[in-house]
């Protein structure tokens, strides 16, 4: 099988959209690599890093039809980019991350260490105050707590599954706002 090589993205695009398998070759060849690298700098993880560009591909195969992609790079690495993302969230490497930063701010020989600590939990305490009365409470029994799901659902009355959606609702709530702060945070640490 000769393998057509279309120099242009644009090219590759409109052979794809009509099914063109060999279109898809070269974009996988094209991109492949320069994808794998951009999530496994991210992720260390060398089999997640794979699996994650193969979904992108993936999906880009299965809405070869029905797209309207201008920047064909643009878009990959922006899919390889929201696929990290969104393991990242969704996985207990969440965890590990931020405890990584809060190992780093509570370890540290300053002084301000102690102060910085309270004022992260200030802010997560006024963080609380803003969720939903029954998202607040199952998040501060978390908190103050830490019972697992099923405790909390005991507690309250109420089903594991619910704990579970409204506990991830509320951390990834949290996550979103407090990462700005806490990457200042080592800006300033680190500055030290």
């Amino acid at each position: 099988m000769i393998r057509k090589i279309l120099l242009d993205d644009s090219s590759l695009l409109d052979q794809l959209s009509t099914g063109d398998k060999q279109a898809f070759e070269e974009v996988y060849v094209r991109y492949w690599l320069l994808l794998f690298n951009a999530a496994d700098k991210r992720l260390k993880n060398r089999q997640q890093s794979e699996d994650i560009v193969q979904n992108v591909f993936m999906g880009l195969w299965n809405k070869r039809e029905g797209f309207k992609i201008l920047n064909l790079e643009a878009y990959l690495f922006t899919a390889v980019r929201y696929e990290v993302l969104n393991f990242i969230t969704r996985s207990k490497r969440t965890l590990y991350f931020h405890s990584v930063f809060e190992e780093i701010i509570i370890d540290t020989n300053t002084a301000d260490a102690k102060i910085l600590t309270d004022e992260m939990m200030e802010l997560v305490l006024a963080y609380a105050q803003t969720l939903p009365a029954k998202r607040r409470c199952i998040f501060m029994e978390h908190l103050q707590t830490d019972a697992s799901t099923k405790e909390i659902a005991h507690l309250l009355q109420i089903s594991q599954k619910t704990v579970q959606n409204q506990l991830r609702t509320s951390l990834n709530g949290l996550f979103a706002r407090i990462n700005p702060i806490i990457f200042v945070i080592l800006g300033i640490l680190l500055q030290s």
